[in-house]
């Protein structure tokens, strides 16, 4: 059930005219839709086993008792009758537009938020005693920014090769117990690496036939090589 809470302004939205006034920080805003558990903690119906330093709650429906049995509480969801009038300036347009038609209130277009604010302030019909808002917890920024750290952290720490302590006497040394990958030969300056260059052992091998061939070749067409034989 629903007071009248008086008017409403249209720019800041903050209620006046009654000792209930909206937070004076923001519950929930974005796209995110995420409250501050302590401003929905007074109006959870339901068993409530979330984190107030590290989640917030997020909201997902509105629904009437025969919607709460598919978000069960076992299952993260929470349920709350949070006044519409302090739950609604923080969620989407669209989501409003849809409990507003649960509530019998009409909406266009044309329909902005402050004015369907401005609706509910002093609404009262039998679904506001039906319905139940239903949230879900979901980590909080500092958690997931603790949780992206804690993740990184340990990518960091798979990339290293284990080591383990070997005794050596009085003398403790770590080791590492994986095998390392082969260094690849850095290339010369004439772009290969020194294993492709070809190494001539010392003394030569046995003349072959093709190389006798290819010598007395080179003798008959007076090849400086023959002057050196």
């Amino acid at each position: 059930n629903i007071n009248k809470v008086g008017s409403i302004s249209k720019d800041s939205l903050t209620l006046s005219g009654s000792s209930r006034l909206l937070p004076p920080h923001p519950v929930g805003g974005g796209k995110s839709f995420s409250f501050i558990i302590a401003d929905v903690e007074p109006f959870i119906i339901s068993d409530c086993s979330v984190s107030q330093k590290d989640q917030t709650l997020k909201f997902i429906d509105h629904v009437d008792g025969n919607g709460l049995s598919a978000y069960p509480p076992c299952d993260g969801f929470v349920h709350a009758r949070m006044p519409l009038n302090d739950m609604l300036p923080h969620l989407s347009l669209a989501n409003i537009k849809r409990i507003a038609s649960i509530h019998g209130i009409k909406t266009t277009t044309r329909t902005t938020l402050p004015h369907l604010v401005t609706q509910f302030a002093s609404h009262d019909c039998v679904a506001c005693n039906l319905f139940v808002s239903v949230f879900v917890a979901v980590d909080s920024r500092n958690q997931k920014a603790k949780q992206h750290m804690k993740t990184v952290y340990q990518a960091k720490l798979s990339n290293k090769p284990p080591i383990d302590l070997v005794s050596h006497g009085n003398t403790t040394v770590p080791v590492i117990t994986q095998d390392l990958p082969i260094p690849v030969p850095c290339a010369t300056s004439s772009g290969h690496s020194p294993e492709s260059k070809q190494i001539h052992p010392f003394p030569p091998p046995a003349l072959t036939a093709q190389l006798a061939e290819s010598f007395y070749t080179e003798c008959s067409r007076g090849s400086w090589l023959c002057c050196l034989w």
